[in-house]
Formats: structure tokens, C-alpha cells, sequence
């Protein structure tokens, strides 16, 4: 029974045992439940704290992305809207009033730089009750001075809580000092700041640096659009001033060609290549050529076009396309050429704007009438010189031969007498002698040539001054002073008659100087002109007879030497060369004559 007891016990207490371990185990698992628990709700918190500071954070990115956003919208709308237009006054109205919009400003204004005066002229401005000025209005903000300047001068954005607080905000006197926000940004290109943004708000503090963001991203675009808006008007006023141009030299160019049109002689035109660009229609007459053979063809192909210089003429272009003429050399250049039918002159000449080349002129011009008509007028001259020339000779000459005739009759009757005298004889067949002399001096002039219009040909001056001095018989007191300029250019003339001219002057300096003196022969260039000087040392020329010595039949010599052709001849052929003869002498100092000649001479 005991047993049986204590085995109840031991069972029941071995259940309660097991009892105890079930709620142990339960209530165990009800902590771990209650720790679990614990641990949910505060992971629970912490995340449900995380997703709300998230959320927050979210919410503050998605704020500031929509500020972003507006503001890049705003920044493209206001590139877009300011490269609608180039026109410097709407550009800078319409980037105040989109940074109006933008920003939400009140009062704004845009201050360009003129360089000129250094100062800030007030282009543009919001809120301002009575509009500027077109063109602006000058300002005496400069750098340094007022808030405008100081941007100017440290090429720096700025904000001003209150203007009112800022020394670098100045106020016209007579005005009270407000407090408003400001913001001032420079507008730049690169190195070149072109002038100040500046906008104000009535509320101090009111602007920040989002706004200082926007504005001076949006300043980038306005001094953009400022630059394109200025670079476009300078190419308008450009492209207007060269229409103009272009226009005008379109009419001086149609009256130009109506001119050469009208002119009656030819106008051949070359660019500084040498290339024909332009004739008119009396040069496809007078040379016997279509403009469509001419014109674009180098000056080289029609060199038969410039005559017999036609090689140094066209040596001398290329010389002007390299180099200007220089002082002293020839600017123009003249000839003649013949065709079956035609004499033609021609006359060229380089284009030349300041120190540039442009190209050649050549005037062509038919003076076939007037060579016939020179030729003609000549001959007349000629037979007029030969006959008033013949007229003189025949009155010497019969004085002469009268004289010789006395002298022989004056023997005879000296003989019929049986008087003579082989003293007397003597004397008088010297008598005789010098007046056959003085009759073949005046036959011999008779000979020398009276055509002054034979062929023209290249001719030296040095040459032709030799060639007369060597000859000559020189007494032996004179002294003979060549100084000849070496290189001189060539002239058209006809030699044999050059080298008489020369001789002549020669011939009369010697005899006027007698036994002794100096004879001075000198070349020199002047301008297109070769000039010759024959000078002496003799007793010179009266000043009122300068000029009778060069009359025909009129002679300066003693009575008896001289017969008052030689310098008529020398003068006259001279000028048909376009050339002259003149003297310069005083009494007792000596003569000097002297012969100009134009560098490729031709006939009148």
C-alpha cells in the first residue's frame, strides 16, 4: 500500500514534472514570442522611421528635381525665345521679361559697356514708368563705380540681402535709400565683359543661390544672344555698305561702259594678269577684231597689237605687276603699228589704285587720215622750206657768183690793158676762189636732206653723241667734257638725222668758241624724258636773239659763215619726234643748247 503510494506520488509528481516542463517550454516560447515581438515592432519602427525620413528625402530630391527642371525649362525657353530674334533691343526686352517670369522680380535692367566713353549705358529696364530712350541712356556707372561698375570690374556674380545696408549701392542725392533684395551678374563672352544683368526684389533676403544659379546661366544665354545680336549688325551694316558699294560700281560701271561705248577711239582694258576684260566697239573696228577674240586672251597673244616695242612693253607690265614704277621711270608707254588699210597709234598705260597694280589701259586710235594729212602738210613744208631756202641761196649765190664774175672781168680788163700784176692776180683769183667756195658750201646745203619723214627706228643717244664728236676736227685748245648716262632708254627716231642734229650743235660750240674753250656733252634722264646738252665756253647769245637763231635763213656767225639752216633743220625734225631744241646762254658766258627727247619717241 505503501508502495502503491509512493509509486501515485512518483507519477504524479513525475506528471506535474512533465507539466512543468510543457509550461516551461510554452511559457519559454511565449518570451522568445514576447522578445520576437519587441524585436518586429521596433524593426517595424526603425523602418517605418526609414521609409518616412525616405520619403522625406524623396520628397526634398523630387522638390529640388521640379526646381531643376523649371529652372532648366525656364533656361531653354529663354534660349529659345532670345535666339528667335537678332535685334538688339528686342533681345534684351525679352530676356527681362523672361527672367521676370522665372524668377518672379519686379524691377530689372540691362547695362551694356560702351568703350568708346568706358561708361554703362542703361539699355533695357523692367518695371521703369517712362520708357528709355532708343539707344539707351547713358549712364556715370563705370568700373568701380556703383554695384554695376564693381561687377564690371571683378567680372563676379553678386547677391545683396538689402541694398540699403551696401555701400556699393548708390542713390542720386535727394533720394531715400529703400531696402531690396538685389542680384547682379555680369554678361560675358569669353574675356569680354559687354555689360551688367541686374535685378531687385522690394523683399531683403529675398534671393538665393538658386536663383543666383538661374540668372547666371541665363546671363551666358543674354550675352550670347547680345554677341550674335551685335555680330549680326555689323554684318547688316556691312553687307548694306557693300550693296551700296556694289550698287554704285554697278552704275559707274554701266556709265563707264556707256562712256567707252560713245568714245571714238578703241579701249582695251587688261587685269594686272595681263588678261583683256573689257573693250568697247570701236577697238573691234579700228584693230579688225571681235570682243570674242579678244577678250579673256593674255596681252602676249596680241603683242602685234602694241607695234615694234611690243617686247619691252610687255617685259615692262610684268615689271609693274612686281614692283610700282619708281620715280623716274616711264608710266606710260606710245607707239604705232600699220595694217594694209590702217595706221594706228597706241597709248598704254598702268592702273594703279595707292601702291596696288590693278591691271593696263591701251587707247587704240585710227590716224590713218592724219598721217596722210602730216605727210601731206610735210611735203608742203618741205617744198615751202626748199623754196624759201632756194630763194635765199639763189640771192647769195648770184652775189656771189657776181662778185666772182667782177673779179674775173676786173683781170680781163687789166690784161687788155697790160696791167697786170701777178700780186694783183693772185689776190684776186683767191677772190675768185672763196666765192666758188660760198657757192658749193650753198649747193652742198641745197643737198642735205629735207625729209623729215623717214621710217623711225630704235636709236641710242650715247650712240649717236659718239658718232657725231668722232669726226670732228678739234683745235687743239679745246677741251671736250663727255658725261653720258649709262643705260639710258631707247628712242624712236632716225639715226643718220639724230647724229646730224648732234654734229651741228657740235659744229657751231666749236666755232663759236674759236682756238680754245671747253665743249660739254652730257645725257641725263628726267622723268620720260632723255635730255642732251652740247654747252661751250663762247661768247654767248644775246637774250632778244635766243629765239631768231632757230629762223630759217636767219644766221648768229659773222658776216659771211653761215647760212641759217642748220638749226631751223634741227628744231623742226626734233619736233616731228615730239621732242624740242632750245638754248639757254648769256653774253660772255657761254652757250648751252639742249635736245629733250620722249623715251620711245614717235612722230606728231
Amino acid at each position: 500500500m505503501r508502495v502503491t503510494q509512493l509509486e501515485l506520488i512518483g507519477k504524479v509528481i513525475q506528471r506535474m514534472v512533465s507539466i512543468l516542463q510543457i509550461l516551461a517550454d510554452h511559457l519559454a516560447t511565449a518570451i522568445e514570442n514576447i522578445r520576437l515581438y519587441k524585436e518586429l515592432t521596433r524593426s517595424t519602427q526603425e523602418l517605418e522611421q526609414k521609409v518616412e525620413e525616405r520619403t522625406e528625402e524623396l520628397a526634398q530630391a523630387l522638390k529640388e528635381l521640379t526646381a531643376e527642371r523649371d529652372h532648366a525649362e525656364a533656361l531653354y525657353r529663354i534660349t529659345k525665345d532670345l535666339g528667335i530674334s537678332l535685334d538688339l533691343d528686342r533681345v534684351l526686352i525679352q530676356a527681362l521679361a523672361l527672367i521676370n517670369e522665372a524668377v518672379g522680380v519686379e524691377h530689372g535692367s540691362i547695362m551694356l559697356l560702351d568703350h568708346e566713353s568706358g561708361n554703362l549705358i542703361d539699355r533695357a529696364a523692367l518695371g521703369r514708368e517712362k520708357p528709355l530712350p532708343r539707344g539707351g541712356r547713358m549712364t556715370h556707372f563705370r568700373k568701380g563705380v556703383g554695384l554695376g561698375g564693381w561687377v564690371l570690374e571683378h567680372r563676379e556674380p553678386i547677391i545683396i540681402e538689402d541694398v540699403a545696408q551696401d555701400e556699393r549701392w548708390l542713390v542720386p542725392p535727394g533720394q531715400e535709400r529703400l531696402s531690396k533684395a538685389a542680384i547682379a551678374v555680369p554678361l560675358a563672352v569669353g574675356e569680354d565683359v559687354l555689360g551688367v544683368l541686374l535685378l531687385y526684389h522690394p523683399q531683403p533676403g529675398y534671393f538665393n543661390e538658386t536663383h543666383l544659379k538661374l540668372v547666371s546661366a541665363t546671363a551666358s544665354q543674354v550675352a550670347a544672344s547680345i554677341n550674335n545680336a551685335e555680330l549680326y549688325r555689323m554684318i547688316r551694316e556691312s553687307a548694306e555698305r557693300l550693296g551700296g558699294m556694289l550698287r554704285a560700281q554697278q552704275e559707274e560701271a554701266s556709265k563707264i561702259r556707256a562712256i567707252l561705248e560713245d568714245i571714238a577711239d578703241g579701249v582695251v582694258v587688261a587685269d594686272a594678269r595681263g588678261n583683256v576684260i573689257l573693250l568697247n566697239a570701236a577697238s573691234e573696228e579700228i584693230l579688225g577684231m571681235s570682243r570674242e577674240e579678244i577678250v579673256g586672251r593674255p596681252i602676249h597673244e596680241l603683242s602685234g597689237l602694241y607695234g615694234a616695242e611690243s617686247d619691252t612693253w610687255l617685259a615692262l607690265i610684268k615689271e609693274w605687276a612686281r614692283a610700282l614704277p619708281a620715280e623716274g621711270e616711264p608710266i606710260s608707254l606710245e607707239s604705232q603699228f600699220e595694217t594694209e588699210e590702217k595706221v594706228v597709234s597706241v597709248h598704254m598705260a598702268p592702273v594703279l589704285m595707292g601702291d596696288e597694280f590693278l591691271g593696263t589701259v591701251s587707247i587704240f586710235r585710227d590716224i590713218t587720215r592724219e598721217v596722210a594729212e602730216r605727210n601731206r602738210r610735210v611735203k608742203a613744208e618741205t617744198l615751202a622750206a626748199i623754196g624759201d631756202m632756194t630763194g635765199i641761196m639763189a640771192h647769195r649765190m648770184n652775189n656771189t657768183l657776181g662778185a666772182a664774175r667782177a673779179n674775173l672781168l676786173n683781170i680781163e680788163r687789166k690784161r687788155a690793158r697790160g696791167e697786170l700784176a701777178s700780186e694783183f692776180v693772185e689776190e684776186s683769183l683767191q677772190q675768185v676762189m672763196g666765192s666758188i667756195d660760198k657757192a658749193l658750201e650753198m649747193l652742198k646745203t641745197l643737198s642735205r636732206p629735207f625729209r623729215l619723214d623717214k621710217e623711225l627706228e630704235k636709236v641710242s643717244v650715247n650712240s649717236c653723241l659718239s658718232s657725231a664728236l668722232k669726226p670732228l676736227t678739234l683745235p687743239e685748245g679745246i677741251q671736250v667734257i663727255e658725261d653720258y648716262t649709262d643705260d639710258l632708254p631707247i628712242v624712236m627716231a632716225t639715226r643718220e638725222y639724230l647724229i646730224e642734229v648732234f654734229g651741228n650743235l657740235m659744229t657751231n660750240a666749236i666755232e663759236a668758241m674759236g682756238d680754245s674753250g671747253r665743249l660739254g656733252l652730257c645725257s641725263t634722264l628726267a622723268n620720260n624724258w632723255i635730255e642732251v646738252s652740247v654747252a661751250d665756253t663762247g661768247p654767248g647769245i644775246p637774250e632778244e636773239l635766243q629765239e631768231n637763231i632757230f629762223e630759217l635763213g636767219y644766221s648768229f656767225k659773222k658776216t659771211g659763215k653761215g647760212l641759217g639752216f642748220g638749226l631751223w633743220w634741227s628744231r623742226t625734225f626734233l619736233e616731228r619726234l615730239g621732242g624740242s631744241l632750245h638754248v639757254e646762254s648769256q653774253v660772255s658766258a657761254g652757250s648751252k643748247f639742249v635736245v629733250r627727247l620722249p623715251t620711245g619717241a614717235k612722230r606728231e
